[in-house]
């Protein structure tokens, strides 16, 4: 043992441990048979989190501390196939001991891994980040090496359906099977590796059940006469068995219906890869590509087998390009043109619900010195400009152990390009006509149609979003912490998605407004470069559990005088409980608590969109919940005395105040008089902008309408301006008597 004073060791000789741990696991999984190893660790993975989530339970003895353990090794059994083929010496049963001793391997090697990605970083320097490489190196071999399972299991089939639909006619001839077909047996094998193993305990419990047995004393007994059950039973109970022993749970042939044509070529064939196991410096190792990340399926027997959970998922939209061209390279061009228009059109088809009223403008031309520049698509909603700049690359095949920098740099040119094309449009653009950017569609002939103009200065809000297809965690998350990406017209800082992030965001989120909100917030967070989040999910699960979570951020820097602030699990904690439900989508997503009459008033607003309801919308979600309840408080307290009169008034504070008009649902327009009270409630408050909200209430003291208006003080030129101070005075003594 290595005392506490010796020097770490070198990478050199981590390397070297983790190329002999990498040979040794090679030699254990050529031991059994595959199947039957499968099966056994993925049991593992279950009973492991099995043990973590019934505490109260002593039977169940933590199998691991981390899972990814055990998916590790589960990928290294498609690495040996690939490599070593399929042999017909393997024992007829499971050795327990060797799948223990398999997954002790996979432990000690990702705790090689992890010791190397701690010290690897201090030998390089990279100008254009901030932290030292060391950092963000940690994070890209992380992600390489243990992160798996990008999207949430249960969206699997709504990504495929948007990301393949072009290519559907050329997959029904080659492959025989459409892209909706793909889509929904991809959910169905994904569905199948969350509950198929459960399904099989469920069932074998029920056929055992009239026998006085269980699956335990199933286990313990060694074994049963199947004369016991009847002929479909039997059937029944050599399924389960299959499922839970025996790697079925796994087998996409009998698992799936895809056609047999389909999974050969996204299958790679046992024995074929010459190139992973080698005589390179990462021979073997994490750090090579493992073969699943090309082409996720193997070949046992004549079934097709997926061996870890996550690959046919991660890895399939790319698997499905490389087979389409390499049954036809000329359909490089064509997937290319159509992939290129899908993700253009991502944005505005997955959030059509939110942004049906908006201005929407793709392929928009723009001039810069004269030439003719392209954004990809800009969206006006209210009072808020969305330019989306998407990049429909890959990210790059070839580890970051053996070229960090030409690694980084495929993914970088996506989200990096994305980052200037935005910043060349809203600062670089031609302003000269009347200062505004003309946005031209480009015809057939090729000639310049003039649709809009663009002010920037008008826009309350303007975000600059890079999509791309795929999630590249960490670069997304850690774009802006770029010496060289600065807020774009110093105002405007840049957030990096994918289409992943976005299905996620459409299902959790409700509305326009909060959509708004969020991206708001999440344009703060960028700003903030000591705060780190892992990934979008990350951003997305602090936000519905911490609303201005940029705020929490910038108080605990300041107030704990740190240097940096990582927040981490709000995937899993706050998001993981939803998109896990067995009963999704039929389930209530996580969100922020709002009061009864200020969720009607949001409601309210959505519906009738009265041009600048935006800001409305995001001063009220500014709000703590002390702030909301004070609403709430005050609401109840003041609408009562529209049983008596017309129309009523109270005020909250916060960065910006809020002057609310009730007014009752009696057909009379009583807009003047709200807003000359709300630019008295401006002079009375100092001069201060305040938010007008005209509420219209029901007889039973509900919000049915509702628009809200920006008030600026009054002009002390006007007529009635000394009506105006006198109405201040007097609005300022009930303030101080309150």
């Amino acid at each position: 043992m290595q005392s506490p004073s010796s020097p770490a060791p070198s990478t050199d000789v981590l390397l070297a441990e983790l190329r002999e741990n990498c040979h040794e696991l090679r030699k254990l999984i050529n031991s059994q048979r595959p199947t039957h190893l499968i099966g056994y660790l993925w049991s593992m993975v279950l009973l492991s989190l099995m043990s973590k989530s019934k505490e109260e339970d002593d039977s169940l003895p933590p199998v691991t501390g981390d899972e990814s353990e055990i998916i590790i090794a589960m990928e290294y059994v498609h690495a040996v196939i690939s490599t070593d083929g399929i042999h017909d010496s393997y024992p007829d049963k499971l050795d327990s001991r060797v799948g223990d001793l398999v997954i002790e391997r996979s432990k000690r090697i990702l705790s090689i891994c992890f010791q190397i990605q701690m010290i690897s970083g201090l030998a390089e320097d990279n100008e254009n980040y901030i932290e030292s490489l060391a950092g963000l190196k940690f994070r890209i071999f992380t992600s390489w090496v243990a992160i798996r399972g990008k999207r949430f299991q249960c969206t699997e089939e709504e990504f495929f359906k948007l990301t393949l639909s072009p290519h559907t006619t050329i997959l029904q001839e080659k492959f025989g099977v459409s892209s909706d077909q793909i889509a929904a047996e991809i959910q169905r094998f994904a569905d199948n590796t969350r509950f198929g193993m459960a399904d099989a305990t469920e069932s074998l419990t029920e056929l055992l059940r009239p026998h006085g047995l269980t699956p335990s004393s199933l286990a313990s007994s060694g074994g049963i006469d199947l004369n016991i059950f009847s002929p479909s039973d039997q059937g029944k109970f050599q399924n389960a068995i299959a499922d839970m022993f025996y790697g079925e749970v796994f087998n996409i042939s009998s698992k799936t219906d895809l056609d047999a044509r389909f999974l050969s070529a996204v299958c790679t064939a046992p024995g074929s890869v010459k190139d992973f196991f080698d005589d390179s410096p990462h021979s073997g190792t994490p750090y090579q590509t493992l073969p699943c990340k090309i082409k996720p399926l193997t070949k046992i027997g004549d079934d097709y087998y997926c061996t870890d959970p996550n690959h046919f998922r991660d890895t399939m939209y790319r698997a499905v390009q490389r087979a389409l061209i390499e049954c036809d390279n000329n359909y490089r061009k064509e997937w290319n043109d159509k992939q290129k228009s899908m993700s253009e059109h991502a944005f505005v088809d997955l959030m059509s619900e939110f942004i049906h009223d908006s201005e929407i403008y793709f392929d928009a031309y723009y001039k810069v010195d004269g030439r003719w520049c392209e954004t990809d698509c800009v969206i006006i909603c209210d009072d808020v400009l969305i330019t989306l700049e998407v990049k429909a690359g890959s990210e790059a095949l070839r580890s970051p152990a053996a070229n960090l920098k030409q690694h980084t740099r495929k993914v970088d040119q996506l989200i990096g390009r994305a980052y200037e094309q935005a910043r060349r449009f809203i600062e670089d653009a031609d302003t000269s006509h009347n200062g505004g950017v003309r946005i031209f569609q480009k015809e057939e002939g090729g000639n310049f149609r003039e649709k809009t103009q663009i002010k920037f200065s008008k826009f309350r809000k303007v975000y600059p979003i890079g999509l791309t297809v795929e999630s590249f965690t960490p670069f997304s998350a850690t774009f802006n912490e770029r010496q060289d990406v600065t807020a774009i017209s110093d105002q405007h800082d840049f957030i990096s998605m994918s289409i992943d992030d976005l299905i996620a965001i459409k299902h959790v989120l409700r509305s326009c407004g909060e959509l708004m909100h969020y991206f708001d917030v999440r344009q703060q967070m960028s700003s903030i470069r000591e705060a780190f989040l892992f990934d979008e999910m990350d951003h997305l699960g602090a936000y519905v559990s911490n609303n201005r979570i940029d705020q929490t951020a910038k108080e605990r820097l300041q107030n704990d005088q740190l240097n940096g602030i990582w927040f981490d699990g709000f995937d899993l904690d706050v998001l993981g409980p939803y998109f896990s439900d067995p009963d999704w989508p039929n389930v209530i997503p996580p969100s922020q608590p709002y009061p009864e009459h200020l969720s009607q008033l949001l409601s309210a607003l959505d519906e009738e969109r009265h041009p600048g309801w935006l800001e409305g919308d995001n001063c009220i979600r500014d709000m703590g919940s002390e702030g909301r309840e004070q609403f709430e408080a005050l609401y109840k307290r003041t609408a009562h005395s529209l049983r008596h009169k017309g129309q009523t008034y109270f005020l909250t504070g916060g960065g910006v105040s809020n002057f609310y008009a009730l007014s009752r649902s009696d057909g009379i327009d009583r807009s003047l008089s709200a807003r000359r009270q709300a630019e008295v409630a401006t002079i009375a408050l100092g001069g201060q902008k305040v938010v007008l909200f005209e509420l219209i209430l029901d007889p039973g003291l509900n919000i049915t309408h509702a628009r809200s208006t920006s008030i600026n003080p009054p002009s002390a030129l006007r007529n009635d301006y000394g009506q105006i101070l006198r109405g201040a005075e007097e609005m300022r003594a009930k303030m101080q008597q309150v």
